[in-house]
């Protein structure tokens, strides 16, 4: 751990607007923060690249089909297959991202 002070205001401005996980870092708590950025990356990019392999299925299958004006048929079978795990990624780094900055604010804040 980092034994330099360090500015309560910017190590929650990090973690609040950039990513979570980095005002641990500025904080010299690596380990957490580099948890808490974990989670949200996984919580991000594996739903994105779940819809984006199913829409792009959906869309050679339109199109092998000669349907290219089903794009949006395809769309809304993606989001069909897809769309809970999407929200539930959204959900999980709302909550990352709210308690990762409490724990930056409660680690600033007590002596």
């Amino acid at each position: 751990m980092n034994t330099s002070p360090r500015n309560p205001k910017t190590a929650l401005f990090l973690s609040l607007l950039v990513l979570p996980g980095t005002g641990h870092w500025y904080l010299g708590h690596k380990r957490l923060g580099s948890l808490f950025a974990a989670i949200t990356s996984i919580a991000l990019l594996y739903p994105l690249a779940k819809f984006t392999r199913t829409m792009q299925r959906a869309i050679e299958v339109a199109l092998l089909n000669e349907a290219s004006t089903h794009i949006l048929s395809a769309l809304q079978l993606a989001w069909q297959s897809t769309g809970s795990l999407i929200l539930g990624g959204l959900a999980i780094i709302v909550i990352i991202w709210a308690i990762a900055a409490a724990d930056v604010y409660r680690r600033t804040h007590t002596g």
